[in-house]
Order: C-alpha cells, then sequence, then structure tokens
C-alpha cells in the first residue's frame, strides 16, 4: 500500500526541498508550488519519481503483487491522480493497481471531491 502524500513528502524531503517549498508557497503561492513539485519529481515523464519509488518498494515483482494507492486526496491538488495513473500505467502494466479515490469515476473521466473534471482517459473501472 502506498500513500502518494507520503511519498511525495519523503521524496521532497529527501532531495531536501521540503523547507524551500513551504517558503515558495509563502512568497508565490500554491500554483508555483504544484508546478515545481511536478518538475522536481518529473512527473511528465514515465518513469517519474513516484512510480520509481513504488516499483523500488514492491516486495515481488511478479504476479503476486496488488498496489494500492491511497492520500489522493491529501496530495491534491499537487499531484492529480490522472498523472500518476497515466504514467504508472506505461511501467507497471502487469500488476493490478487499485485507487482509492475522493470522488467518481464514470467509466470515462474521474471527478475529484465530485466537483473537478477531468477531461482524461482511463483503462480503468470501479470495484463496488
Amino acid at each position: 500500500m502506498f500513500n502518494l502524500f507520503d511519498v511525495v513528502i519523503r521524496l521532497i524531503d529527501e532531495m531536501g526541498y521540503l523547507q524551500e517549498f513551504i517558503q515558495i508557497e509563502e512568497k508565490d503561492g500554491i500554483d508555483m508550488v504544484i508546478r515545481q513539485i511536478n518538475n522536481v519529481l518529473k512527473m511528465g515523464k514515465e518513469r517519474n519519481l513516484i512510480v520509481q519509488y513504488i516499483l523500488d518498494h514492491l516486495e515481488h515483482r511478479d504476479e503476486r503483487n496488488i498496489i494500492f494507492l491511497t492520500g489522493v486526496g491529501q496530495v491534491f491538488p499537487l499531484i492529480r491522480a490522472h498523472r500518476v495513473l497515466n504514467t504508472m500505467n506505461q511501467v507497471i502494466n502487469q500488476t493490478p493497481v487499485v485507487m482509492f479515490y475522493p470522488g467518481s469515476y464514470n467509466s470515462l473521466s474521474l471527478r475529484a471531491f465530485g466537483k473537478l473534471d477531468d477531461k482524461n482517459y482511463y483503462r480503468a473501472f470501479r470495484v463496488e
């Protein structure tokens, strides 16, 4: 099980950026922090640091794994769920991923907190 908020905080703290991001938010606002965190974690790349962290921390790299992702609401708006899912899907394609999502999914898009609409396509399905 991976809490995305904990993973992000751990990664930026290990790189020595945590206090810097706090100062950036105070000075320049949350939008600048979001851009900088996404740059630092290489979220536009297949092997971004979140996906790499998950790969590095899987107990077995075979069919016995199921990846559970939590903390999506905690890490919002710093990291968006669709960026994690889309890049993870390209690298971790044989392992089922279950994301505990604070919103709704209509087989086409995610709607965070019932308000924000991600217009992204997902090869996912709802578990009920």
